[in-house]
């Protein structure tokens, strides 16, 4: 998803779908679908009486949804979906763990039972449907565009499902909602459903002293930093000392692309294992994989912890570069000195991978440009307030002296009645 691809969906060149849930299933929003339904829609065209008729009891459906989210502490944000009914989101702050949303979208089911009939289907995004390995799951059209099949344009709604004028200031509005917020709703009104979110087992947790594995160098303290799945996974070597062969792995299909200082780090995780040895780790590290795991590739293999522990690193896209942990090393130094490799899907030259790492550190780069020019105003500012204090100095003199010209060693020092009142001061040679 790239903002070209958002400007092509609002232009309404294309219209664009997003999938609801990551590979490690977590969703950052869930949507109830209230739509006429199939049958309905099929039988009477868009714009005839009878279908403007199931329209209002689509809006009415709607508006005890709505009704109902409140009761539960809960806003929805309101939504027409440009063909046959309305979508109404709720946001969340953080990737939340599907089976939350599920057990939310049941209690929501519960408050709303004389809400569904015959004419009007009520679905949620996401449902309860378990994602399959390697499947992408439901999908669901991006607001503001262009409904493909009626060509018309949806749209925000207020509480009075009318459309949203001023459309920035109502989604600077709009609220968002925590996972704790989301676990006490569960919690007063979930009753049995909070058992049965398998709450009990011990979720995994973050410890984020970092100053327990010593001296780090600065590229792998930013990883360890940034990325909770990598501290989880080393934290967990270095409490219990032991981690699987794919927990091994992912350390290593990391830290061992970071020069010789990410793969003393490895050795440093592998020996807080009981059946650490030295060599076994080097056969390993001297086995590596061309390029660095994707981010992709540990949500999917690690859903329940990342989904529990947060996964939510946001890299720019790049051309030729795919997420990953390392990218956090990448961002941080400040050489080319081909010690980290560039997790790219095929191989690039020298000066390819000279033009990735300049893309990737634009933003450093012009952050470190932008703190100097503003550190060299707020110095001007005081140079300038200064200036003024020892001009208002010289006015004295010339006053006291009745004089607009003085000689001094550099030349002749006179001042010259400004339009606005004031004085410029010039030196004549």
């Amino acid at each position: 998803m790239t903002e070209e691809i958002v400007r092509e969906h609002l232009s309404g060149s294309r219209t664009v779908d997003t999938y609801v849930q990551r590979p490690n299933s977590t969703a950052k929003y869930l949507v109830i679908d209230v739509d006429i339904s199939k049958k309905i829609f099929l039988k009477y065209s868009m714009g005839s009486p009878e279908f403007e008729q199931f329209m209002k009891q689509c809006a009415q459906a709607a508006l005890e949804i709505m009704k109902a989210l409140d009761r539960l502490g809960l806003k929805g944000c309101a939504e027409y979906s440009g063909c046959r009914g309305y979508h109404i989101w709720i946001f969340f702050t953080e990737w939340i763990p599907v089976r939350y949303i599920h057990a939310l979208s049941q209690i929501i089911a519960e408050q709303i039972k004389e809400v569904p009939s015959e004419e009007i289907s009520v679905e949620y995004f996401p449902d309860d449907r378990k994602l399959r390995t390697g499947k992408a799951g439901q999908s669901i059209k991006l607001p503001l565009g262009i409904h493909p099949g009626s060509g018309y344009r949806s749209c925000f709604l207020d509480e009075d499902l009318q459309a949203v004028a001023d459309i920035s200031a109502w989604m600077k509005d709009a609220a968002r909602f925590s996972l704790p917020a989301l676990k006490r709703i569960i919690g007063m009104h979930g009753g049995q459903k909070k058992e049965n979110l398998a709450v009990s087992e011990r979720e995994p947790s973050l410890d984020r002293d970092l100053e327990s594995f010593g001296n780090l160098s600065a590229e792998v303290q930013t990883v360890l930093e940034r990325c909770n799945l990598m501290c989880y996974l080393c934290q967990k070597a270095r409490k219990t000392g032991y981690l699987s062969h794919f927990e091994r792995q992912s350390v290593l299909y990391v830290f061992g692309h970071m020069g010789e200082e990410g793969k003393e780090f490895v050795h440093q995780v592998m020996s807080y294992t009981l059946n650490y040895q030295y060599h076994t780790t080097e056969r390993f590290l001297s086995k590596l994989p061309g390029k660095p795991v994707s981010c992709v590739k540990l949500r999917e293999q690690y859903r329940q912890v990342t989904a529990e522990i947060g996964c939510t690193c946001n890299f720019k896209r790049t051309k030729n570069c795919y997420p990953s942990p390392v990218l956090h090393a990448l961002k941080s130094t400040d050489t080319e000195d081909g010690q980290i490799t560039i997790p790219s899907s095929r191989t690039l030259s020298k000066e390819k991978e000279k033009t990735v790492y300049q893309e990737i550190n634009v933003y450093r780069k012009v952050q470190e440009l932008a703190e100097k020019i503003l550190g060299m105003k707020r110095q001007k500012r005081g140079i300038d307030k200064n200036i003024t204090k020892l001009e208002r100095e010289l006015e004295q003199v010339f006053d006291g002296m009745q004089a607009d010209c003085l000689e001094i060693e550099m030349g002749l020092l006179c001042r010259r009645k400004k339009e606005d009142g004031s004085y410029e001061w010039v030196i004549e040679i």
